[in-house]
């Protein structure tokens, strides 16, 4: 029986994957149909069947990067829930939670939900109602929002936390398999000279639908994550994302679009750090330090890869070099164009915010928090008066 199982797994697979294969030609645009609209002069010698044939990508593989981003929302899901949560609750050292949950007091949880913080008459009243003295209510209380402000800063850290994972992957992966090993991308004229034959290696093909589909899942999730500040500039950056990633892959402009993601990648990793470790320096010292660490390679290395190589190695290029190798200047090119300096704009908005926060950790001494964040309050309500029943729980 289990001899059985295992040889029929991989008809299994293979069944799966080309039902996958058949739903992908079946809901994608033949590709004669926007075909005619890249930048190549069509012959006798250089036809649509002839691009086929070579392997020229095809708008029915975005869809991978689709599946990859539902695949990302469940693994995340279940990763958050059964170990990032966990996990930040031991790393911040949370116990509220616990307490709020031990003895809840319904009448108290649903003034709560409606003022957080009752007048003294208020209290009174409550107290009168369970028979409980009003210290016993107003450290009930104080409880409660602990508990809440323990529950945002735990949503932020798990959110921060699976970003980091996801940044770190796919950082290695760009810096491993393209710009340590592509010819093109230490010298950009490649990226145009061979086109439209410009072959599409498997590491390269893996990273770009990675890309598309993480982008995707962070676009879905950015409406359920904590609010920022400059929550419609994340919004257009990623809109501005997809449209590169699809357009430059569907017109086979993946050889730039590859340098592109690689060079934005790089100061993720350092800004995600930054954050995990800002979210446990109330409970330990010397994260404050870690911190600091972080956010300065961060400041750095954005300020080094967005906002000089990006313009210098990557705008310059496309800007300029595509007329000497394609055909005609189609839309495609400059419209691409027009959402790299969209994304260059945005880097220099976020830029003047690394800045803000730069000049504070200098007055300051360490980084206080995030420009873009709606500061809540980092630190826990202190008691001013414990009733014993109450301060034994907390012991």
């Amino acid at each position: 029986m289990p001899l059985a199982a295992a040889t029929s797994a991989p008809a299994l697979v293979h069944k799966v994957l080309a039902r996958w294969a058949n739903f992908k030609r079946r809901t994608s645009p033949a590709f004669a149909s926007y075909a005619q609209y890249l930048p190549i002069r069509y012959s006798r010698k250089l036809t649509v069947k002839k691009l086929e044939d070579f392997g020229f990508p095809g708008a029915e593989d975005l869809w991978d990067g689709v599946l990859i981003a539902f695949l990302l929302t469940a693994l995340r899901l279940v990763l958050e829930y059964a170990v990032l949560r966990p996990f930040g609750r031991w790393c911040m050292q949370q116990k509220y939670y616990r307490l709020a949950a031990k003895s809840p007091i319904p009448l108290i949880d649903a003034t709560l939900r409606v003022k957080k913080v009752p007048m003294l008459h208020e209290k009174q009243k409550l107290a009168k109602a369970l028979n409980l003295p009003v210290a016993d209510v107003d450290e009930y209380m104080r409880v409660w929002r602990n508990a809440e402000r323990e529950a945002r800063a735990l949503h932020k850290f798990a959110e921060v936390a699976w970003k980091l994972i996801v940044h770190v992957f796919v950082t290695y992966w760009g810096i491993r398999y393209i710009f340590l090993t592509q010819a093109w991308a230490r010298d950009l004229t490649l990226c145009w000279s061979s086109y439209p034959f410009a072959d599409l290696p498997s590491e390269v093909f893996v990273y770009y639908v990675m890309e598309f589909g993480i982008y995707i899942h962070e676009l879905i999730f950015l409406f359920f994550e904590a609010r920022r500040s400059d929550f419609f500039a994340l919004l257009l950056h990623h809109i501005a994302t997809l449209s590169l990633i699809s357009g430059s892959y569907l017109f086979n402009y993946i050889r730039i679009g590859a340098l592109v993601m690689v060079l934005h990648d790089l100061a993720d990793s350092f800004l995600e750090l930054a954050k995990l470790f800002n979210y446990v320096t109330n409970v330990h010292t010397w994260a404050q330090g870690v911190t600091d660490f972080f956010f300065v390679a961060f400041a750095l290395v954005f300020c080094v890869t967005r906002c000089l190589l990006f313009p210098l190695y990557i705008l310059r290029n496309t800007l300029t070099v595509p007329q000497q190798y394609l055909y005609q200047q189609e839309l495609s090119v400059g419209s691409l164009n027009v959402f790299l300096c969209v994304l260059y704009c945005l880097h220099l908005f976020w830029m003047s915010l690394i800045v803000k926060m730069a000049v504070k950790m200098v007055r300051t001494g360490a980084v206080t928090k995030d420009e873009r964040s709606d500061d809540e309050g980092s630190y826990l309500e202190p008691s001013m008066m414990v009733s014993k029943s109450i301060s034994q729980k907390e012991d």
